[in-house]
């Protein structure tokens, strides 16, 4: 197949995998940098980079499947994406309520105001990070069992085991959905 051709069974299964969990066929976007498969919830979309299209046929279903995956979480990404620029806005807005409230007729209230701004910027890191990391893992996970849904069990770990090889797949992730298989296969 061309480029053209395979450009058009990644859009095909797209499709296909969107009709099969009855949401909304997000559009595909390929780009010329190599970036890892993405999803993007503002757009509906999903950004792949033409090194796919190298790739094994059983990957890139499973690949294409995981994205669409994405696409059922679309609210939960967009909710995530809200709180995150509501907590970077609340960082910069602090500094500047405290320097308000301040009576400003010293020179160290700039520092009470600096100050305020590194501590809500500090925990916000320290918060954030964590929370995110936890968050992320879960929704691959469950774009995987997606994936599984949409391509099989079986499919997919060998898709994930393949892809992991390049470091494209945190080992959390791998670890989950192998005991998501364990489970699967003891009841």
């Amino acid at each position: 197949m061309n480029v053209p051709e395979k450009e058009e069974y990644v859009r095909a299964l797209t499709r296909n995998f969107a009709a099969a969990l009855h949401i909304r066929e997000p559009s595909v976007r390929f780009v010329k940098i190599s970036a890892s498969p993405n999803y993007d919830p503002l757009r509906n979309r999903i950004e792949l980079g033409y090194a796919i299209l190298t790739l094994p046929s059983l990957i890139v279903r499973v690949t294409i499947a995981h994205e669409v995956g994405h696409a059922t979480q679309r609210k939960a990404l967009l909710l995530d994406l809200a709180a995150d620029g509501l907590c970077k806005m609340l960082i910069i807005a602090v500094p500047w309520i405290v320097y308000g409230w301040t009576a400003r007729d010293k020179p160290w209230d700039i520092v009470i105001s600096a100050t305020a701004f590194v501590l809500a910027y500090g925990t916000y890191i320290c918060t954030a990070r964590a929370a995110r990391t936890k968050q992320a893992i879960a929704l691959e996970v469950k774009a995987d069992e997606i994936a599984a849904i949409l391509c099989g069990s079986h499919s997919t770990l060998r898709a994930l085991e393949t892809l992991s090889t390049f470091s494209l797949i945190r080992p959390e992730r791998l670890e989950a959905f192998r005991a998501r298989l364990a489970q699967e296969r003891s009841t």
